[in-house]
């Protein structure tokens, strides 16, 4: 499989087995079929980053404002499947919402959603690190 290439949905059960999935439909959508991944090029643009490669979990956003409103939103994330499903989920999440409301997003928001693990919900933090970074260089 080529980086980037997508896992096509007989890879994927292949890959899983007879056993029943450990993740939730809603991550192995998110994780097979990402929404939002790359970053935005060009002015107008906040790029923020969390967490790091070697922890096992990081994640870059891009957002576009425009009039203090998300526009667009991309990533770009290392980590587990429940990782980059949230990455992937939030860019629609946050799309249209002014930047007070993304300073107050939270990652609980996803955490019973994605049905993450308590072990788990800590990696979901670093997305809200970079979440809420965003939000304060909107004006930027």
């Amino acid at each position: 499989m080529a980086p980037g290439e997508l896992m096509s949905d007989s890879a994927l059960a292949r890959a899983l087995g007879p056993q029943p999935p450990a993740y939730s439909l809603l991550v192995l959508e998110h994780f097979t079929h990402p929404r939002n991944a790359g970053l935005l090029p060009g002015p107008g643009v906040t790029h923020t980053r969390s967490g790091n490669h070697a922890a096992g979990a990081e994640v870059a956003l891009s957002i576009r404002w425009l009039e203090e409103r998300v526009a667009e939103v991309r990533f770009q994330a290392y980590g587990c499947p429940h990782f980059l499903a949230a990455a992937s989920l939030v860019t629609e999440r946050l799309s249209g919402l002014t930047a007070r409301q993304v300073a107050r997003w939270s990652a609980r928001d996803l955490w019973e959603e994605l049905a993450v693990p308590v072990e788990k919900r800590g990696r979901l933090l670093i997305l809200e690190d970079a979440v809420r970074a965003a939000a304060q260089y909107s004006a930027t």
